[in-house]
C-alpha cells in the first residue's frame, strides 16, 4: 500500500485536526529559536489533538491514535523534512528494505501517521548482530541510515527487526 498525500478528506485525520496541525505548522516559526520543552509545549497547546501523547524527539511528536497507529507531527523545518523523508523511502524502497520499515500510512503538510510497532528491541547485547546486518543491508541498497539506534527499532509482530523512526536517513 502507498502512502496517501494529504487530500481534502483524509481517513484517519478529520478536518478539524487538520487544520489544528495545518495551524502549527504555520506558527511553529515562532519557537525555532526556544529550547525544545518550550516548543513541545507550545505545540501540544496549539494541536489540541485528542490523541494519547507518546513522546518527542528533537524534530518531532508523537501521539498514539489508536488501532495501532501513531501520528508524528513536526516541531521544526528538520521534522517537516524527516516526515517526507520517512514517506519517500517507504515508498521507493524495494520490498527486503521495506519490509524492515515501519509502513507509512498516510502522509500530509507536517505530519505522517504510521503504523504502530509497539515492541522495542531490549536493551542487550543478543540483537547487536542482526542490528549489525540490517544497517549493512541499508547501506547496500544506498541508504545511509543515519540515527540508526536501539531506540528507533522495534520488533513486529513477525519478528521482523523493523525501524520505526527513518527520518534522518538519506537515500541516494
Amino acid at each position: 500500500m502507498s502512502p496517501r498525500k494529504n487530500t481534502a478528506n483524509p481517513n484517519l485525520l478529520t478536518p478539524s485536526e487538520l487544520h489544528s496541525i495545518n495551524f502549527w505548522i504555520s506558527s511553529m516559526k515562532k519557537w525555532e529559536n526556544k529550547g525544545n520543552y518550550s516548543k513541545v509545549t507550545m505545540a501540544k497547546r496549539t494541536l489540541r489533538l485528542r490523541y494519547r501523547f507518546l513522546g518527542k524527539g528533537y524534530t518531532r511528536i508523537v501521539y498514539d491514535m489508536g488501532k495501532n497507529y501513531v501520528l508524528k507531527v513536526a516541531l521544526s523545518d528538520l521534522g517537516l523534512k524527516c516526515n517526507k523523508t520517512e514517506c519517500e523511502i517507504f515508498t521507493h524502497s524495494p520490498p527486503d528494505i521495506k519490509k524492515h520499515l515501519c509502513p507509512v500510512i498516510q502522509y500530509g503538510n507536517g505530519w505522517i501517521i504510521m503504523k504502530k510497532i509497539p515492541n522495542k528491541v531490549p536493551d542487550n547485547n543478543r540483537f547487536n548482530n542482526q542490528i549489525l546486518q540490517l544497517h549493512n543491508k541499508f547501506i547496500s541498497h544506498g541508504i545511509i541510515p543515519n540515527d540508526f539506534k536501539k531506540a528507533n527499532l522495534a520488533f513486529s509482530k513477525e519478528q521482523i527487526l523493523t525501524v520505526i523512526d527513518y527520518g534522518n536517513f538519506i537515500q541516494n
